[in-house]
């Protein structure tokens, strides 16, 4: 996938382990982890290792803004971990991101994608159902593609 521009961000997959640590700075900034950095590390590793999958980071002048997670499992995608800073939170940043990732998912050949709740608000759910998902289970949306 190539770069894709976005409100002065560029979209673009992750490649190597130089961007660890700037991740890990925004999932924290954006309240996804604990402060500790345990679990965003771990978590990082993990994505890093596991097969078929992609970290898409969003980034302007070598700030990264907004990352998501992305990964295959049969004839799903798997979305989780988006986040973007708090400064560009409600400017179309993290749908964006959604739909790169989704675009992806879509081009590797899965007919839909599914996501993972972690924190129930209602701010999430807006913001997932105006991307069109729907609840399969009280955690679990899906969007078919």
């Amino acid at each position: 996938m190539t770069l894709q521009n976005i409100n002065n961000l560029f979209i673009r997959p992750v490649c190597e382990d130089s961007d660890q640590n700037r991740i890990i700075k925004l999932w924290h900034a954006a309240g996804l982890f604990d402060a500790d950095g345990l679990d965003a590390q771990n978590e990082f590793t993990v994505a890093m290792l596991l097969p078929h999958s992609q970290i898409f980071v969003a980034e302007e002048s070598g700030v990264i803004q907004a990352v998501v997670l992305a990964a295959i499992s049969e004839k799903s995608g798997w979305v989780w971990d988006l986040a973007v800073h708090p400064s560009i939170q409600r400017k179309g940043v993290g749908a964006a991101m959604m739909r790169h990732a989704e675009n992806w998912i879509k081009q590797e050949g899965a007919e839909r994608s599914m996501l993972f709740l972690q924190y129930q608000t209602d701010a999430l759910h807006g913001f997932y159902t105006s991307l069109a998902y729907t609840h399969v289970t009280e955690n679990i949306m899906h969007k078919t593609l």
